[in-house]
């Protein structure tokens, strides 16, 4: 895509895009040296008018705006031009959690040391979240709900990001989650969410237990031949499988992961805290001192092509940025679809924001003035390559948001493809060649599903009682609950019903990869004259 103006942000290449957002990568005319690269996150014109939608990404930016940690995405801004809605995120230059080990595994297993810093310090920034109180001292009961690799973001340096904090749940929070709706990707579900009973902050800790499972063995947690297969196994937990396959590692790695995915929730850790503890101790009784040079290290080394590539092309960016874009160089049709009469507004972070409407400006310390302890090093592209092995003299990113390739930006002489350009990944002389040309077909989808899942979501319905029939526009999809189909209904609308009960309607989500719903059937009364 050509550049295309945007207030003060440059939209230079477009990340990823689903059914409510796209995601951009953006350049701040106001960022400061090192601190130009963002990740804008903003609506699609065609959901606009969706007040509830608006409503909930404002709450999200809200919600993620009062946590902060070195390892939780942070947002810099959030505001509106006319009716396209906004938010300035961290921009990761780095890879997916789910990216680095699905490739590491497939040259070597997954260093035990490194997996256990990963997960320490997410149990440190999710326990940080599940603990945030309000001003007058009251917890927010936050619970993330999508812990998974894809939201868990690895940056070349070393730096650990968990994001999407969108379909979080927070006791007071403006736009609640609609009845029987379970939101989330299943395969990281705890039992007690996938049945649809009542859950708290420890399905995250189950979650992080599952991932480190994952990380430690190379294989899945739950594996089925179908969807409705794999919701059966996430709810019965399968603790035994994994006591099996956890027998050759360090004892006290193995009842870690255990405790953390009980499927009895009383019997996990009551707290992240506790979980971060116990990988604290598992490091230091096992001798391992791995840091963030060491991880870094590693995904330089599996991503090497990936990472030079990105690194020279992101240095294009922020020169071209801070010389100026040129009137060729941006697409001014393009910004039709912000109306140019409207003004920047922004909108407060705060928790209980006024009403008033100001022009857009730096929210908290933010991205230009850099003072939040918590912040990473400027970006710094100018600095060599460090050699593997060794402590690393790399570029200090803003610990970003958003891990995609990026091309250089071009005045188009044709319409371009709304899709990203596909990179292919680092060759690596011992792996099966078929290999390399799988990912170079899968292109960024590789890359870009780390938000945004561009397949066909899936619906999952259950009822009580069970053997309610699904209809989309009068066709059935689903003779009898429970069930699980795509999402594909071209009204986007399925109505559910049984003989001898009301009917119920269900607009599914499209920005999940698998939405849970669970319906309690009304019956009808007979009512005799």
């Amino acid at each position: 895509m050509e550049p295309i103006k945007f207030g003060r942000y440059i939209l230079l290449e477009r990340l990823a895009i689903g059914g409510m957002a796209e995601v951009f990568l953006a350049f701040d005319k106001k960022g400061k040296p090192g601190h130009e690269l963002v990740a804008l996150k903003r609506i699609l014109p065609v959901i606009a008018e969706e007040h509830n939608f608006i409503a909930m990404f404002i709450d999200e930016g809200r919600l993620l705006g009062q946590l902060q940690h070195k390892n939780i995405l942070k947002i810099f801004d959030m505001g509106n031009k006319g009716s396209i809605y906004f938010q300035s995120l961290e921009f990761v230059f780095g890879v997916s959690l789910r990216n680095l080990w699905e490739i590491t595994w497939h040259t070597q297993k997954f260093p035990l040391d490194l997996a256990t810093l990963i997960m320490q310090r997410i149990a440190t920034a999710l326990d940080v979240a599940h603990k945030k109180r309000d001003q007058a001292g009251k917890s927010l009961k936050i619970i993330h709900r999508d812990v998974s690799p894809q939201n868990i973001l690895v940056s070349f340096d070393g730096d650990l990001k968990i994001i999407d904090f969108g379909i979080a749940k927070a006791e007071d929070r403006i736009a609640s989650t609609r009845q029987g709706v379970i939101k989330g990707k299943v395969t990281y579900m705890a039992p007690e969410q996938a049945k649809g009973q009542p859950f708290d902050h420890r399905i995250d800790i189950y979650a992080l237990g599952l991932i480190f499972y994952e990380l430690v063995t190379g294989k899945r947690a739950f594996k089925a031949d179908n969807d409705f297969d794999l919701l059966q196994k996430v709810r019965e937990g399968n603790l035994n499988e994994r006591e099996k396959e956890l027998q050759e590692f360090p004892s006290g790695l193995s009842e870690i992961i255990l405790k953390a995915t009980n499927p009895d929730p009383d019997r996990r850790y009551k707290w992240a805290s506790e979980l971060s503890a116990d990988l604290s101790r598992l490091m230091t009784t096992s001798n391992w001192l791995p840091d963030k040079d060491d991880l870094a290290n590693l995904t330089r080394k599996i991503f090497r092509t990936h990472y030079r590539a990105q690194k020279k092309r992101l240095k294009e960016y922020i020169e071209l940025g801070q010389t100026g874009f040129t009137p060729e160089q941006t697409n001014t049709t393009a910004q039709a679809l912000v109306p140019a009469q409207d003004q920047f507004t922004e909108i407060s972070l705060d928790p209980e924001p006024s009403d008033s409407q100001t022009e857009l400006v730096p929210i908290g310390d933010g991205l230009n003035t850099h003072t939040d302890p918590f912040s990473p090093a400027p970006l710094d592209l100018t600095q060599p390559e460090a050699q593997f092995g060794q402590p690393g003299q790399s570029s200090a990113l803003p610990d970003p948001s958003m891990a995609w390739p990026i091309k250089k930006p071009a005045v188009a002489t044709a319409p371009q493809s709304q899709h990203p350009t596909t990179i292919s990944p680092p060759q690596r002389s011992h792996l099966p060649r078929w290999f390399f040309l799988l990912l170079l077909v899968l292109g960024l989808g590789f890359y870009v599903g780390t938000l945004f899942n561009l397949k066909p979501p899936q619906m999952a319905v259950t009822s009580s009682p069970k053997g309610a029939a699904v209809f989309c526009e009068n066709k059935p999809v689903c003779a009898k609950t429970p069930c699980v189909f795509q999402a594909n209904c071209p009204s986007q609308k399925y109505i559910i019903q049984k003989k001898g009960y009301h009917f119920e309607v269900i607009h599914p989500d499209l920005e999940e990869e698998v939405s849970l719903y669970h319906l309690d059937l009304r019956p009808q009364l007979n009512i005799k004259p």
